[in-house]
């Protein structure tokens, strides 16, 4: 059955932001170390994903045009490596947010990653990430 992860995260301006949508216990004190930021809600791993997709909103919900997102997965190394499946720039190509279709298996957890943040007003961001995913 499938089943669906909505979850907005409230985020500073200036840096990079990971956010690990995933409950491997093991690499969630790595990610913590490493200062990456944990979803509240989070997939439970193993599943198969059957859409994954994230966006950057300005403080009026509005998408945030030109911002870098990208999507990826950690593979199970003890150093928590990321591959980055999918990334793109919002609003190009007519496609607001960067979309990564499936299905795929996530063994250890779901990563968005927004490489720059922007430097100017305003002074909060959100992230938003949707995940459709059948547990396995």
């Amino acid at each position: 059955m499938l089943k669906t992860l909505t979850v907005t995260h409230t985020i500073s301006i200036g840096g990079s932001v990971f956010y690990i949508h995933g409950a491997n216990s093991q690499l969630a004190m790595t990610q913590r170390a490493l200062g990456w930021g944990l979803s509240r809600t989070p997939v439970r791993d193993p599943c198969k994903v059957w859409a994954f997709s994230s966006w950057l909103l300005d403080n009026a919900a509005k998408l945030a045009m030109g911002a870098g997102v990208q999507l990826g997965m950690l593979t199970g190394e003890i150093d928590s490596a990321l591959l980055i499946l999918k990334g793109g720039i919002q609003g190009t190509d007519g496609d607001p947010h960067v979309v990564l279709r499936g299905p795929f298996l996530s063994d250890y957890g779901l990563v968005t990653h927004i490489p720059e943040l922007p430097i100017t007003p305003p002074a909060v961001y959100y992230v938003r990430t949707v995940v459709i995913y059948e547990p396995a």
